[in-house]
């Protein structure tokens, strides 16, 4: 079963930082999903660079987990159309008071998108 842990509402944003608040982990989950919705981020001379951690401590430590690097421009999915998500997929850590925490940013013209939203299961 998914369960919603952190939503990023539609908007411009940036140039500059989003932060992404620390969230716990429920015990369990197998794998996480970052996705946001991209088609109208049609600029070019944007580009973001979504980074998130991990606590294996209840947040008094953290350490990078995954990162990815998004450039602005219009989307496809090898010539078949225009891509209107992007995303990316991590696997969930396990244990006991496990954290995610990270930030969204923004170089360049400001991301324009419906939102984001990062999903466990």
């Amino acid at each position: 079963m998914s369960t919603t842990l952190l939503t990023v509402g539609a908007g411009s944003y940036g140039p500059g930082t989003i932060p992404i608040p620390s969230t716990a982990i429920p015990s369990g989950f197998s794998q996480f999903f970052a996705t946001w919705e991209c088609a109208s981020w049609t600029d070019t001379g944007s580009e973001a660079v979504v980074t998130l951690e991990l606590s294996f401590d209840g947040g008094n430590t953290w350490s990078l987990w995954t990162a990815s690097t998004y450039h602005g421009g219009a989307r496809t999915r090898n010539g078949s159309g225009p891509l209107a998500t992007a995303g990316m997929v991590a696997a969930a850590p396990q244990g006991t008071n496990v954290m995610v925490q990270g930030s969204i940013v923004i170089t360049g013209s400001p991301l324009v998108t419906q939102g984001l939203t990062l999903v466990g299961e």
